[in-house]
C-alpha cells in the first residue's frame, strides 16, 4: 500500500522509518515552519531518501492535490499538523486519510492533548487513530490503544512513552486495511471536549486555588516543551521545572509563602491544601538552577510570597 504522511511530531520518526523499510512510504509532507521539529524531519528525508514536500497555509488544497497527483498514494497518514487539512484532495484518495492522535477521543480533542492529560492527572493516555473528516479530531475511530501514565511522568516522557505504541497502532491499521477487516466506531458526541493550546494563564500556578498534587501535575505538564510552570517573586518570573511535595504538620502559613530558603532545606513554599512544595529545579533569565542555588541569586527569603504579577 502506497502511503503519504504529513507529520510534525518528532516521536513519529521511528514509525515513519518502519513504513519506509516496508517500502510503503512514498512521500513526507511538513509545514513551512522553522523550528527543531521540522529540522528533524528534514534530516529524516535526507538520510532515507524519502521525498519531502513543504506546505504553506495558503493554497493548501491545491498543493495537496498536486502532491497526491505526483506521488500517487492510496492513503494519507497524519502525525500532527498546525492547520486544518482541506478534505477534498484527501477524500479523493482510494483509502482516504487517518490521523494519529496522542490522546483519548473524544475526551481529549485539540492540538496538545497530552499536556492536558498530564495536567489533569490522568492515570492513562491513549493513541487514537481516526478517519479524517472536515472537523478537528472528529472522524470515526479505527484503532485505540491505552498506555498507563505514571504519576511522575513529564509531558516529554509521556510523549516518548506513546511513540512505540503509535507504531504498533499504525501497523495494525494497515494490516486491517489490507485484509479488509477494519471497522470504524463513531465518537460519542456527549463525551467530547476540546482542549485548546496552552497559554500563559494555563501554565501559571494559582497558589490560592491549586493543591500540591495539581501544582506538581502542572510542573510535569510544562516540562519540557512549555518552559516550566510559571510563578513570580517580587516581579521576577520564575519557571519551575521540578518539585517534590509532602504534608506539613500543624498550622500552615498562607499559600505561596516561602517557608525555607537555605542550602540545607532548599527552597520551599506552601500549597493551599497544607503541603510543603520544594522547588527542586527553577529557571530565571540568567539560567537554570536548583532551588538552593537560586536562593542567593534571586534574593528569595523566608516569609516572602510567590504569586502573580498583579
Amino acid at each position: 500500500m502506497r502511503l503519504a504522511t504529513i507529520c510534525t511530531e518528532p516521536t513519529a520518526l521511528p514509525c515513519l522509518d518502519a513504513l519506509r523499510q516496508s517500502h510503503q512510504l512514498v512521500g513526507l509532507g511538513i509545514p513551512q515552519l522553522a523550528d527543531d521539529t521540522i529540522q528533524a524531519h528534514l534530516g529524516f528525508s535526507q538520510h532515507t531518501g524519502i521525498p519531502l514536500t513543504r506546505f504553506a497555509r495558503e493554497n493548501l488544497a491545491e498543493s495537496l492535490g498536486a502532491w497526491f497527483g505526483a506521488i500517487q498514494p492510496e492513503l494519507l497518514l497524519v502525525f500532527g499538523f498546525p492547520w486544518r487539512l482541506p478534505m477534498a484532495p484527501v477524500a479523493a484518495l482510494p483509502r482516504g486519510g487517518f490521523n494519529v492522535h496522542y490522546g483519548a477521543l473524544p475526551q481529549f480533542r485539540g492540538p496538545q492533548p497530552l499536556f492536558w492529560a498530564v495536567r489533569e492527572q490522568s492515570a492513562a493516555v491513549q493513541v487514537t487513530i481516526h478517519a479524517l473528516d472536515e472537523h478537528l479530531d472528529h472522524g470515526p475511530i479505527a484503532i485505540k490503544r491505552m498506555v498507563a501514565l505514571p504519576p511522575t511522568d513529564t509531558l516529554g516522557l509521556a510523549i516518548s512513552r506513546l511513540a512505540p505504541t503509535a507504531t504498533e497502532a499504525v501497523v495494525e491499521l494497515l494490516d486491517r486495511l489490507a485484509q479488509d477487516t477494519l471497522s470504524l466506531e463513531s465518537q460519542p458526541g456527549e463525551a467530547a471536549r476540546y482542549w485548546p493550546r496552552p497559554v500563559e494563564s494555563d501554565l501559571t500556578i494559582d497558589w490560592q486555588r491549586d493543591s500540591a498534587a495539581s501544582i506538581a501535575a502542572l510542573v510535569r505538564a510544562a516540562n519540557p516543551f512549555h518552559g516550566g510552570a510559571l510563578t513570580h517573586y517580587r516581579g521576577q518570573q520564575l519557571r519551575i521545572w521540578q518539585v517534590s511535595t509532602g504534608k506539613l504538620p500543624g498550622p500552615c502559613p498562607p499559600p505561596g509563602t516561602i517557608i525555607a530558603a537555605n542550602a540545607q532545606q532548599g527552597l520551599a513554599t506552601v500549597s493551599q491544601d497544607g503541603h510543603w512544595i520544594r522547588l527542586e529545579v527553577v529557571s530565571i533569565r540568567e539560567g537554570l538552577f536548583t532551588g538552593d542555588e537560586l536562593v542567593a541569586r534571586a534574593g528569595l527569603q523566608p516569609g516572602g510570597k510567590l504569586g502573580s504579577l498583579n
